[in-house]
């Protein structure tokens, strides 16, 4: 497997800088056509579709998850402590998503505080699904080069910052493309967004549903921080097992100790050996 990536979602020019964009680019974004909202046309871009909310006479953009990783594996960084310890350059070359501040690495001041997030380059996908959050990381994330993505409909934005879906339903996995099941959390959610993705199998990372050595995350904590949310995020798992187990995903859990004992257990380094074994070609 090559070590560069396909750029599967280049950032639109609003989310470029403006050192990026030609000389005349100023002049170019004003002659581009605003898109219209109100006389029933869609606007451009790739998976948008158009819906009318029964009785309200409002129209909203939602997205459809494309099947753009078919058959690959998925890594999901979740919020986890143990997440500072696994060895990101084993998997940079392959499929990423991110959940909430998995996005960046943190920026320390003089201090060592964290004052910003420096997105990292080699994760495809940041998943939210807190619209506080976006609010807190918003700044950090112009500057991302991988796709947004959120459950929050009222977030979507038409210049490509953030692509919205629907909420569907409240536990396991949602077949359809244009609804992630919430699961009562981002890192939840997540694994809905990479079934849809079209991959059969998703490794967790970073996913211990539970406090280690009194720390609920490797970053520093949200500026308004659950004191403990394990119980609820930890409840539908069992349907997300079910589920998987019926549409023949694969989860496999790469995180030590984690409160979740419904997936194979495994670590990174076993996984990528598996991986490699599948994938030699088979002897004559």
């Amino acid at each position: 497997m090559s070590n560069q990536k396909q750029i599967l979602f280049p950032p639109p020019k609003s989310r470029q800088k403006r050192s990026q964009l030609p000389n005349d680019g100023q002049q170019q974004r004003n002659q581009q056509p605003r898109r219209r909202r109100r006389n029933g046309q869609q606007p451009s871009g790739l998976f948008f579709e158009r819906d009318r909310p029964k009785g309200r006479g409002k129209r909203f953009d939602r997205w459809s998850v494309p099947k753009i990783w078919k058959g690959n594996t998925a890594f999901i960084l979740g919020g986890g402590p143990t997440l500072a310890t696994v060895d990101f350059d084993l998997i940079k070359d392959r499929r990423i998503i991110a959940v909430n501040n998995a996005y960046g690495d943190p920026v320390l001041n003089a201090k060592g505080k964290t004052v910003g997030y420096l997105p990292r380059s080699w994760v495809d996908v940041c998943f939210f699904g807190d619209a506080r959050w976006y609010g807190w990381h918003k700044r950090d994330l112009f500057g991302f080069p991988g796709l947004i993505i959120t459950c929050r409909q009222e977030l979507y934005r038409e210049d490509g910052q953030v692509r919205a879906t629907m909420r569907g339903r409240s536990e396991g996995l949602d077949p359809r493309p244009d609804r992630l099941a919430w699961n009562r959390s981002s890192g939840g959610a997540a694994i809905d967004l990479a079934f849809h993705f079209g991959v059969k199998r998703i490794v967790l990372l970073g996913y211990d549903m539970r406090r280690v050595d009194d720390r609920a995350n490797w970053h520093e904590d949200h500026p308004a921080p659950h004191k403990n949310p394990y119980d609820r995020f930890l409840d539908p798992f069992p349907a997300i097992a079910r589920d998987a187990a019926e549409f023949g995903l694969e989860i496999i859990n790469a995180t030590p100790n984690s409160a979740i004992k419904l997936f194979r257990f495994m670590t990174l380094e076993e996984i990528l050996a598996d991986e490699k074994v599948r994938l030699a070609p088979e002897a004559n």
